[in-house]
């Protein structure tokens, strides 16, 4: 998470003047993993400026085109600023750009039980947003994900469980379940409030067309953790908040310890991976840790047993 290319005042004027912007001040942002973020200010409004370090100029395409669809369809999110050439991709060092306005509101770490139901009516919206052509088929960090993990010939507690994972996760793969288009990456740093209404859902970088319950389910590993566990009444008012807009069909109730310990070790096998193998950190090689605790507990629990529908 950290700011891979430097940009200046000077160099970020010079992708401003693609879209008319006169910059008066910039602030570096760790958002993310695969991209450089700067928050820039004019002097009527203020912008995201994303500098794509690891993804292509087709996923970036992919994911501008997203944003232009949901606002198409009326789902708050980031708003995309178009440059003079209408162009929605700029480019900067041959690495792709993309500014979008800055959206009004805040990170909330401890979302209180009200706030955890506007996430879950949002995420019902989404899930009724029609799916476009050009998103991705399939979860990018799903199973395949975790089987090329696997291929690193590296001797690591991690690497047994997550292959015990695998084997009790392809096994039990619900089928035929209702998919769609889902966000699939739904924390709290993804979520922003103005005081203690919803203002937005951000950071679309991992939408694709998959199962509507694993979005659910990361969801609630996403804001509900708490020390290696799951606090129930919050998973409870995510659901509650989504219900009142799409009602769940109960095949997919009767998943929802499933999606929450594939997200889990969703989540796990990704920090694995990013922080011992693709870009090795000692300060952040554990992080995969919390996951991992999450995932066992949620496997020896039935949660759709524990909450009320």
């Amino acid at each position: 998470m950290a700011t891979y290319t430097e940009l200046s005042l000077t160099e970020l004027e010079k992708i401003g003047q693609h879209y008319g912007l006169n910059i008066i001040r910039l602030s570096p942002m760790v958002l993310g993993n695969a991209n450089t973020t700067y928050h820039i200010h004019t002097k009527e409004s203020g912008y995201i400026v994303t500098l794509a370090e690891e993804k292509s100029l087709s996923d970036m395409q992919a994911l501008a085109n997203l944003l232009l669809w949901l606002k198409q369809h009326g789902f708050t999110s980031s708003d995309l600023l178009l440059s003079h050439d209408g162009e929605m991709i700029t480019h900067y060092k041959d690495k792709p750009v993309l500014i979008k306005r800055w959206v009004s509101g805040a990170v909330n770490e401890h979302l209180s039980t009200d706030m955890l139901r506007q996430i879950g009516q949002q995420i019902g919206k989404l899930h009724q947003v029609p799916v476009p052509e050009f998103i991705p088929k399939g979860y990018p960090s799903g199973l395949p994900f975790f089987a090329m993990v696997l291929e690193h010939d590296i001797e690591h507690d991690c690497m047994a469980w997550l292959a015990k994972q695998i084997q009790f996760l392809s096994e039990n793969l619900p089928q035929d379940l209702p998919k769609g288009l889902i966000h699939a990456d739904i924390f709290f740093d993804n979520v922003l409030f103005e005081g203690d209404t919803l203002s937005a859902i951000i950071d679309f970088e991992e939408a694709c067309y998959y199962d509507l319950m694993f979005d659910i389910g990361m969801a609630i590993v996403g804001l509900c953790k708490i020390k290696g566990k799951i606090d129930l009444l919050k998973a409870h008012a995510v659901i509650q908040g989504y219900e009142q807009v799409r009602p769940l069909l109960a095949k997919e109730k009767e998943s929802l310890s499933f999606f929450i310990e594939y997200a889990a070790t969703a989540t796990a096998c990704w920090r694995f991976w990013k922080y011992n193998i693709d870009l090795p950190s000692q300060a952040l090689k554990d992080k995969y840790v919390e996951m991992v605790q999450i995932a066992h507990y949620i496997h020896n629990l039935r949660i759709e047993d524990e909450i009320r529908f």
